[in-house]
């Protein structure tokens, strides 16, 4: 499914009201690495939302937003470029064109970064075409895909053959020890500055609105194999009546969707089975 999402719509209201606090986490690695992550954004399943109520809060995020001082925000997101993108074309053009902006000649005529009245923003904006157009192609033929998708282990051969091919080396590096994610790596993995991909078979994308005294979290569920490129997180701690010990402790790691040119918050604590997440370290 390379442009139409298949949506199944499954109304279930008790999780509205019960929420799904007390629910198993479900972050760990699958059976079946070599699967076919195919779909843009795999297929809808359900959305609800959750009013979290607190006396106070701690965030600690981190987004991957440097450019020698100054700072675009977010990364790239290039999408409907390359007639055959799938995700895992687009996750690895969204990953090179990050990097893109320090080590410059990974994209042949292409400059990640413009200017908009002097401020730094990812350029161009949309789809850009061109040189991303090449760039798209190139990563199709070296990760074998098909319009049905890649596998994971033709994704990551496919990143070093890129790289390779522009006089860098690229070491992807796991995540994941004995089945379970080392968020604690990961995070900082992802403060030296460094990108990564997660590989996914069902997923949760999330908005938080936040009022005094409350987050409404608003979640979206899909199932399928997907791949996202990852480009920071957020971890936020809730706490009641002054305790120094939180009652909730929510992560997410932001994510560009690969079916939207949207950012969104991966949701890590529920309803997200991960086949692995692969940092991409440039040298």
């Amino acid at each position: 499914m390379k442009k139409t999402l298949a949506f199944l719509v499954v109304t279930l209201l008790f999780l509205v009201s019960v929420g799904f606090t007390g629910l198993p986490s479900s972050v760990h690695a699958y059976s079946g690495n070599d699967t076919v992550f195919a779909d843009r954004g795999g297929i809808f399943i359900q959305s609800f939302s959750e009013k979290i109520e607190y006396d106070t809060k701690n965030v600690d995020d981190k987004y991957l937003v440097k450019l020698g001082g100054t700072n675009p925000t977010g990364m790239p997101a290039y999408l409907d470029s390359y007639t055959n993108a799938t995700c895992g074309i687009i996750g690895g053009s969204n990953i090179i064109g990050g990097y893109n902006k320090i080590h410059t000649g990974l994209i042949p005529g292409f400059n990640s970064v413009g200017t908009v009245f002097g401020s730094p923003v990812w350029a161009p904006t949309g789809a850009p075409g061109g040189a991303i157009d090449t760039l798209q192609g190139d990563l199709y033929t070296r990760m074998s895909a098909t319009p049905s998708g890649v596998t994971m282990v033709n994704y990551n051969s496919g990143m070093v053959s890129y790289f390779n091919s522009k006089s860098y080396t690229l070491t992807n590096t796991s995540m994941f020890s004995s089945g379970t994610l080392n968020l604690a790596a990961l995070k900082a993995q992802i403060d030296q500055d460094k990108y990564a991909t997660v590989f996914m078979a069902g997923f949760n994308i999330v908005s938080l609105l936040s009022q005094t005294g409350y987050d409404t979290q608003c979640l979206e569920e899909y199932g399928g194999a997907h791949i996202m490129s990852v480009f920071g997180y957020r971890t936020v701690k809730y706490y009641k009546n002054g305790s120094s010990s939180p009652f909730r402790t929510d992560n997410y790691l932001e994510v560009c969707t690969g079916f939207s040119a949207d950012r969104a918050l991966l949701y890590l604590n529920n309803y997200t089975t991960i086949n692995n997440i692969y940092v991409h370290t440039v040298s």
